[in-house]
């Protein structure tokens, strides 16, 4: 019994010796990642990230081609490979260098147009990208619109007229949406967003309301999730989800209860589904 018990203590201080000796020795690494873009927030400033090592330069070029030349609209760049993800657009903008290739400088992007973001290394850079475009590990490039807007149709009762307008800010951590209308000078005293394509008190995602005695004095803008000044939060901001979301407002002469598309008092925000995504 003896015996077998010092062979089976002989082993165990064998494995732990082995174990010690591993924990010592880093493993050799084996090459270069890829870049590779992970993504562009949907942002008049939108923030690029990638993967695959810092880079020398990050750019964004009008139309779907990454190019040193008049298309160049957004630059920054750094005498070596030491840029980190993500680079914010505006953010230490290389306007010199941009002028000197044609190109015109922005500090925020405009909606809806078809643009290329790419980040380079150093030795793709100093080759002006030429040649570079298929080697992954060098620079990499995607071509997106974004879009800021939510895309939705407004509706409700004609005397209003209200237009919605719901402006997507899009970080690496958060979303901001911000509701603006026109007549900027309408009020109101009920904001409701609700999971559905009609107006209701069912699935709601966020409703902010004015005291019963208090006048209607909502109005734009309103950043969805915080409750206007003088309002009560009746239901905390849920988030959208990949569905057909409803906003719907009111004013003092609605009478609570008719989600009809003319209904007086009643105005409406329809938002489609895919601007989820």
């Amino acid at each position: 019994m003896t015996t077998r018990l010092g062979i089976v203590a002989f082993v165990s201080i064998m494995l732990l010796n082995g174990c010690d000796d591993d924990s010592t020795v880093v493993a050799p690494y084996l090459g270069s990642r890829p870049l590779t873009i992970l993504r562009v927030t949907q942002s008049s400033q939108p923030d690029i990230q990638w993967v695959g090592g810092r880079v020398a330069a990050v750019g964004v070029n009008r139309g779907t081609t990454p190019a040193l030349d008049s298309s160049l609209i957004w630059l920054v760049t750094a005498a070596d490979n030491s840029l980190n993800s993500p680079q914010r657009v505006g953010v230490n903008t290389d306007a010199a260098r941009i002028i000197s290739l044609g190109g015109t400088p922005v500090d925020s992007l405009p909606s809806g147009d078809e643009m290329t973001f790419w980040v380079a290394e150093l030795e793709a850079f100093d080759e002006a990208l030429i040649g570079t475009t298929t080697d992954s590990f060098l620079v990499r490039d995607t071509t997106v619109a974004l879009n800021y807007f939510l895309r939705g149709r407004s509706g409700g009762d004609p005397a209003i007229g209200a237009q919605f307008q719901v402006t997507r800010n899009q970080s690496l951590t958060q979303d901001i949406y911000t509701i603006t209308w026109t007549p900027a000078t309408q009020v109101f005293r009920r904001i409701a967003i609700r999971q559905a394509s009609l107006g209701g008190f069912t699935d709601l995602v966020w409703h902010v309301v004015l005291p019963d005695e208090a006048a209607d004095s909502i109005l734009p803008p309103v950043v969805i999730g915080e409750t206007p000044p003088g309002a009560l939060e009746v239901q905390s901001f849920l988030g959208f989800t990949p569905a057909n979301h409803v906003l719907w407002m009111a004013t003092d002469d609605w009478n609570g209860e008719s989600f009809g598309f003319t209904a007086p008092g009643y105005s409406f925000f329809q938002i489609f589904a895919n601007n989820f995504e």
